[in-house]
């Protein structure tokens, strides 16, 4: 018996026996809340439902619980074995998903690491978000936005309404229990009689909300391209290079039109260049002549609205400037609105006048050549006109050249 009560006593001070709960060790365990594959599972990057996470160990001593929004912990337990439950939490605090880690066992000084597989409890519906970035931030008209959801209609908006990238964001409250469903998405242009039409099987789950996003390409609508924007015109010894930034992916090529107005639906077609060319020179410009030049981009959807207009002067020698000058400024009929703008009554008669001396002049209104005027000085009756902005140009001969100036001015109602 004696034997007995020594081997152990020896047997205890060997291995080490608790005093005290203060004098015995602790050791960390840090648990990553994560899902099991193939299971119904609150992934916590997806589920804005879930509030906060509240883990309760049982175990050698009581805890408290420990709350936190954050899906990855670190618990400093007294050496033992644990039990730990995660419970996730909606905004008012009720349950929703759970999972148990047993008999996890504390050494003294040591770390383990455990993935809690929180279970969305089966009585809940989810939610699913619904995300569609257009393409490089340009906006796209829709005339029908058409969401099915299992082959039935949960949305069908026929407002015209414009969306820019990543602001078209539908979400369905209450879709389903946790299974799999097809969604299918039909956007239709206001340009286009055909829509897009995205079709995919998302899994929902149960008490939370599931999100997708979308990434639409240019090319997944059929649209025509977007239009180039017009860079400069520069006028050469062989004609006017016109240069343009390329802004579309999907035409086929380049239609160049040009104007002796600043009015698409007036210009005359020049020529049509490939797609990705991004410069054309005109050398069938006159000299002595002004041009708007408009670019669009065109592919078998239809063409694009023009680039914004690129006005050129065709004067090759540069040292002859005409100066128009107003012959009566003080006149009441006249008003002055800034640099190269005035402002004439209806009924003013324009007197204009250029020191330059040429062989011949030639008056243009609008384009328009007014007949018997081809001095120096230029009188015309405005009560025909109009009100609005309208244009004089003066071509004048010099030998084999032609040199021509333009001014506007604003006729009153």
């Amino acid at each position: 018996m004696k034997r007995s009560i020594l081997i152990l006593l020896a047997s205890l001070l060997f291995y080490g026996c608790p005093v005290g709960s203060g004098d015995e060790g602790t050791g960390v365990v840090s648990i990553t809340l994560g899902h099991a594959e193939g299971s119904r599972t609150i992934i916590p990057s997806l589920g804005p439902v879930v509030s906060e996470y509240r883990i309760v160990c049982i175990g050698p001593r009581d805890m408290d619980p420990v709350f936190t929004s954050e899906i990855q912990v670190d618990l400093v337990l007294q050496t033992g074995v644990w039990d730990i439950t995660i419970t996730a939490l909606n905004d008012k605090g009720e349950a929703i998903a759970a999972d148990t880690l047993q008999d996890v066992h504390v050494a003294s000084g040591a770390s383990i690491a455990l993935t809690a597989k929180l279970t969305a409890f089966q009585d809940g519906l989810g939610s699913i978000d619904l995300t569609f970035l257009w393409p490089d931030s340009v906006s796209i008209p829709l005339d029908n936005i058409m969401i099915e959801f299992d082959e039935i209609i949960i949305e069908n908006s026929s407002d015209s309404v414009e969306y820019s990238i990543g602001s078209l964001t539908f979400r369905d409250p209450a879709v389903a229990s946790s299974s799999n469903h097809k969604i299918s998405v039909s956007l239709k242009p206001v340009s286009s009689n055909t829509p897009t039409i995205v079709i995919d099987i998302l899994h929902v789950y149960d008490f939370m909300v599931t999100s997708h996003t979308y990434t639409l390409l240019e090319n997944d609508f059929l649209l025509p391209p977007r239009p180039p924007v017009f860079v400069s015109a520069v006028t050469t010894d062989v004609g006017i290079t016109l240069n343009w930034s390329d802004c579309s992916n999907t035409e086929t090529g380049f239609i160049i039109r040009r104007s002796a107005i600043d009015n698409f639906e007036s210009s005359e077609y020049l020529t049509q260049v490939e797609a990705g060319m991004e410069t054309y020179t005109d050398t069938s410009a006159v000299q002595g002549s002004s041009y708007y030049y408009f670019i669009t981009a065109e592919n078998g959807y239809g063409e694009s609205v023009p680039s914004e207009s690129g006005r050129v002067d065709y004067l090759l020698d540069s040292t002859i400037r005409i100066d128009i000058v107003i012959s009566e400024p003080e006149s009441e009929a006249i008003t002055f609105s800034e640099a190269d703008l005035f402002t004439v009554s209806q009924g003013a008669v324009l007197t204009l006048s250029t020191g330059v001396s040429f062989e011949a002049y030639e008056w243009f209104v609008d384009g328009d050549s007014v007949s018997g005027q081809t001095e120096s000085v230029f009188s015309y009756d405005c009560s025909g006109l109009p009100p609005g902005l309208h244009r004089i140009t003066l071509i004048g001969t010099r030998g084999s050249s032609l040199f021509s100036e333009t001014i506007r001015f604003l006729v009153e109602e």
